[in-house]
């Protein structure tokens, strides 16, 4: 056996083996310095979107609660309770009176007229933070239809939107209170099976 050929030989492979591990060791140092920069963009990406969802939750709160003041007086605010349960955000639309009672339940507990001005209220909110907002023409079916007596006031909230918003709503309705206080109302009936509107 030729020593001097065999210690070339294992040089060679201790050579190859200490190159092979500096490109190791350079290939983790920069996957720890990419991982490093993913963890800060996550970081980065978690903190902006808690930032819009405070925002948001912050101005869609505002307007229901103006809403709800509009028609029932400031007894009530609105709220929005976030929730998130492995890696899934849920949002429960609640409401409060000045006695600190929350309710859940918006539509058992208040016989559908807060529901009515809640749900409104919301489209109205989540249609203003929407980018590129759509145009400005609401179609609304039967609104209001569980304020009762409340109804007129409802109907002062559409009105003040539309000249404040620019916004147009068109309205589906069987109540003639509602009708009445519109800017043009007509009345769909039926002849000889063709359905005709005509102006009130």
């Amino acid at each position: 056996m030729n020593f001097e050929r065999e210690i070339a030989r294992l040089e060679g492979i201790q050579e190859e083996k200490q190159n092979s591990l500096k490109q190791n060791k350079n290939a983790l140092s920069s996957l720890k310095s990419e991982l490093k920069t993913n963890v800060t963009a996550i970081d980065t990406v978690n903190a902006v979107s808690a930032l819009a969802q405070k925002s948001s939750k912050q101005f869609i709160e505002e307007v229901v609660s103006l809403a709800i003041e509009a028609v029932y007086g400031d007894d009530y605010t609105f709220e929005l309770l976030f929730d998130t349960n492995r890696g899934q955000t849920t949002i429960t639309p609640t409401y409060i009176d000045k006695y600190g009672n929350q309710f859940i339940d918006i539509k058992g507990d208040s016989g559908g007229g807060m529901a009515d001005i809640i749900s409104f209220g919301m489209r109205i909110a989540l249609w203003a933070i929407q980018k590129p907002r759509t145009d400005s023409i609401f179609l609304l079916d039967e609104p209001g239809k569980a304020l009762g007596q409340l109804l007129p006031k409802f109907a002062d909230i559409l009105k003040e939107l539309s000249k404040e918003l620019g916004i147009q709503f068109i309205v589906i309705t069987h109540d003639d209170v509602l009708a009445e206080l519109a800017d043009k109302s007509y009345r769909v009936i039926k002849e000889g099976g063709i359905s005709k509107a005509i102006g009130i």
